[in-house]
């Protein structure tokens, strides 16, 4: 893995691009648009941890590594790797949120399509500083009380996917 920096605009936070490997890239993108053809509803979510699709054993160390530099004090708490997949329609936003404390580190990578909405960070619910979207991007970050978010969908375009790979508290 690469040197990354931990950028500290708004709140700690790491950005990388090309995250996925192709492969799972290119599956978690099919995946995404099979589900977006039968969306009748602003958000759908698909629940990844049991089919196999992504090999948990590869991305776990990655966002471990990123844990321990952002948050090191969470690598001594039990955890394990949840993924869900996010497909939103046009003129979704979702409410500004922290996200809750079970989860150590958020890591949301961007699938399609071509152009959209990052993620907004702000302090105390402002949001308006974004993380620009580009396709297998990933934003990651580890929760707190000032880690401030949210993301939408632009109006009149394809549906916005996601994959969000965290890594939550066993309680």
């Amino acid at each position: 893995m690469n040197k990354f920096e931990v950028d500290t605009t708004i709140f700690p936070h790491v950005i990388v691009d090309d995250f996925l490997s192709i492969d799972d890239y290119n599956t978690l993108v099919q995946l995404g648009k099979d589900t977006s053809d039968k969306l009748d509803v602003a958000r759908a979510k698909i629940l990844l941890n049991d089919t196999h699709i992504v090999d948990t054993t590869k991305y776990l160390p990655i966002l471990e590594s990123y844990m321990k530099e952002l948050k090191p004090e969470n690598l001594k708490k039990e955890y394990y790797l949840d993924i869900l997949m996010l497909v939103t329609t046009s003129d979704y936003n979702q409410v500004v949120h922290c996200d809750s404390e079970s989860k150590l580190l958020s890591c949301a990578v961007y699938l399609y399509p071509e152009n959209n909405y990052g993620t907004f960070l702000g302090p105390e619910g402002e949001c308006d500083y974004q993380i620009p979207w580009k396709t297998n991007r990933a934003f990651i970050f580890c929760r707190g009380d000032d880690t401030w978010h949210t993301y939408k969908a632009k109006e009149n375009e394809l549906p916005r996917c996601s994959v969000n790979l965290t890594l939550k508290e066993v309680r």
